[in-house]
């Protein structure tokens, strides 16, 4: 609200509007005058609000009848300000529902500064609003997280990318990612996590350093396309604040920005020169199928493996455990474990167990 305010009173000043308020206010003052002097000072309509009330609803033709003056020459004030009062309250609402449009569109452009604080800023210097929306979609996905701001900083487009009605504020700043008037219009000082993405490693390091000088505190997840140049983000102040996912998951990178710690449980898992990491196995038409709850306890019993997920073998839907651990799982389907080596199963024993 303070913004709008703010803004509108640049508005009226860069338009010369301050001079025609001074005009309806001096118009107010003298037919107040007027009014108490022909109507008597004792009147309802003279009182300090009464005349306010009386004033307004009369420029803005809205005309209630409660107040009106009694005599000729009241009248003919009241007439005035009718004639006078009409013509300029007119066009000061015509100017604000202008003003109203404008900044609308300034908003939508990124053309203000948020005033958006303890929040997530998204720095991107690419124009792929599907990437975007997708990073948008997985911090908005998690219930349970704490309600912050958005903005979404990026000179490569021209619009705020996101359109999606949500309770949680998404703000746009149009501005080139390592410029201070991004760092500025973001807001980056006050903001708790930060996204970092240019359009190549340069500009993601450029943006990296200049984030890293105004806020100290930020949880700080970096975007790389050459695990060479992460050599350049260690040696930024704060090793160890700001963490490199190279050429990763927007959905790991969100993650790693509300949890910490967890790119790095995900760098393990998907590497296989990192001790435990993951695995699939196809299930054999022939297997009789148990729950995943039953399958889970089995196959770390006997193989040491953790069973993660199952998929149908047809699409790419994957069920977990804490979706449903009575899903039943049968043959055809396909099985996601996590263990320290490639693991061979004997289903055929596996289904006798079963039957046993």
């Amino acid at each position: 609200m303070i913004l709008i305010l703010k803004n509108l009173m640049a508005h009226f000043k860069k338009n010369g509007l301050a001079r025609i308020l001074i005009v309806l206010v001096i118009i107010y003052f003298i037919s107040w005058a007027g009014m108490s002097f022909t109507e008597g000072i004792k009147s309802e309509i003279v009182k300090p609000i009464n005349f306010l009330w009386y004033f307004i609803v009369t420029i803005t033709t809205v005309g209630y009848g409660d107040l009106y003056p009694t005599t000729a020459l009241g009248k003919i004030i009241g007439i005035i300000i009718i004639v006078i009062g009409i013509g300029i309250a007119a066009f000061l609402l015509t100017e604000i529902a202008s003003f109203a449009i404008e900044f609308s569109n300034r908003r939508r452009t990124g053309k203000l500064k948020t005033s958006l604080s303890g929040h997530i800023v998204i720095l991107v210097g690419h124009a792929k609003k599907v990437k975007i929306n997708l990073i948008v979609d997985q911090i908005l996905a998690d219930k349970k997280r704490k309600d912050r701001g958005i903005v979404i900083c990026s000179d490569a487009m021209e619009e705020n990318p996101v359109d999606i009605e949500t309770k949680t504020k998404i703000e746009f700043v149009h501005a080139e990612i390592t410029s201070d008037e991004a760092m500025k219009k973001s807001n980056i000082g006050f903001a708790d996590s930060i996204y970092i993405c240019g359009k190549d490693d340069g500009e993601t390091t450029l943006a990296s350093l200049a984030v890293n000088r105004i806020n100290k505190k930020a949880q700080i997840v970096v975007i790389l396309y050459d695990q060479k140049n992460e050599k350049h983000i260690e040696n930024i102040e704060r090793k160890g604040h700001i963490k490199c996912i190279i050429s990763f998951s927007e959905r790991i990178a969100v993650q790693e920005m509300q949890d910490q710690g967890v790119a790095r449980l995900a760098e393990i898992f998907f590497a296989n020169d990192k001790g435990a990491t993951y695995f699939r196995i196809d299930i054999p038409e022939s297997f009789s199928g148990w729950t995943f709850q039953e399958l889970l306890d089995l196959l770390y019993t006997e193989y040491k493996i953790l069973l993660c997920g199952v998929g149908d073998g047809k699409t790419r839907s994957i069920k977990t455990f804490f979706e449903d651990p009575d899903f039943k799982v049968t043959g055809g389907m396909l099985i996601y474990y996590t263990a320290s080596e490639r693991k061979s199963i004997d289903w055929e024993k596996i289904s006798k167990n079963k039957k046993n």
